[in-house]
């Protein structure tokens, strides 16, 4: 009995050790699998790292997933890029309000703002279902068709974080890290990636929160050349469980050219169809042509005039 009982309690301590060094080879494992692979490889598992922990940070992926709309009221100030008094003056000003719902289980959104400039006031509303849209000029009572592919996922990611962090996320493989960088004197996570349309955007993370930061892209300027456009999101609140941004800011060039505050975000309230009809009243306009035929005019001696010109 002495000996089976001594048998025993070695067989034990043989399992534990046993256990211990199972344990121990799957940690090299995982240290090995992250610093091993190619450059490219990673530099993905780092940038998917930093994304996962962005998701979380802004309620989790389950709870992501499960937001079929969202509706949210801005309000704040446009700068008028370029354009002032005197090239030694500040930019003209104006005031923006405005809505914006996405139904992003039914691929549609509306978009409405009121905007002011000196002399100047703007009232407009779009419908997008799929690519095809309305734009309303509420002012001129007029309707005019447009198609554009890209316009919800364009116009969603520059606002709604969550949004953003699902287009990364379906577009996995193309995330990148680019270390890490400083913004507004915190320390950054920095990732990169790719839209379906060749379209690249970099993401920053407060590596202490891991909420986004900012998000920014190349773009080219008519006056300035190649500029980086950035949309920072200084703070976020908390609503139906979720982090939404409490305002947003537009860098183009390095230039402020709006600061808005974020209010009154409803997330699931499930439209109603009639949103997203059109309204009576408006008459119809062409649409406009996205590859138009330019036109060359002589006016005088070294002097054209260029007409219908696409951007």
């Amino acid at each position: 009995m002495k000996e089976t009982k001594h048998a025993t309690v070695k067989c034990g301590t043989t399992l534990v050790k046993l256990a211990a060094i199972m344990a121990l080879a799957l940690s090299f494992q995982s240290a090995y699998a992250q610093t091993s692979g190619t450059a490219s490889e990673k530099s993905y598992r780092e940038a998917r790292r930093v994304l996962d922990a962005g998701i979380t940070a802004l309620g989790g992926l389950p709870a992501i997933r499960k937001v079929d709309d969202v509706s949210v009221k801005f309000s704040g100030i446009n700068y008028a890029r370029n354009q002032s008094a005197s090239p030694d003056t500040a930019y003209f000003k104006g005031t923006i309000d405005g809505s914006l719902l996405l139904d992003s289980k039914g691929n549609r959104m509306t978009f409405q703002q009121v905007s002011t400039a000196p002399g100047f006031k703007f009232q407009g509303r779009q419908i997008l279902k799929s690519e095809k849209g309305l734009n309303f000029d509420m002012t001129a009572r007029t309707a005019t068709p447009f198609t554009n592919p890209n316009g919800i996922a364009t116009i969603s990611r520059a606002r709604f974080p969550h949004a953003l962090l699902l287009t990364a996320l379906d577009r996995a493989a193309t995330l990148r890290s680019l270390g890490q960088d400083d913004f507004k004197g915190k320390k950054q996570n920095v990732v990169a990636f790719a839209t379906s349309d060749g379209t690249q955007f970099t993401m920053y993370f407060d590596a202490a929160t891991n909420l986004l930061t900012k998000l920014e892209n190349l773009d080219t300027d008519s006056t300035a050349g190649d500029v980086t456009q950035e949309f920072i999101f200084p703070d976020y609140a908390t609503a139906a469980g979720l982090k939404f941004p409490t305002g947003r800011i537009v860098r183009r060039g390095g230039e402020v050219t709006q600061e808005v505050k974020i209010s009154d975000v409803q997330v699931n309230t499930h439209p109603a169809e009639s949103v997203f009809e059109r309204p009576d009243g408006f008459a119809d306009l062409p649409a406009n042509n996205p590859t138009p035929t330019p036109t060359v005019t002589e006016l005088a001696k070294d002097v054209y005039l260029v007409q219908d010109a696409a951007n």
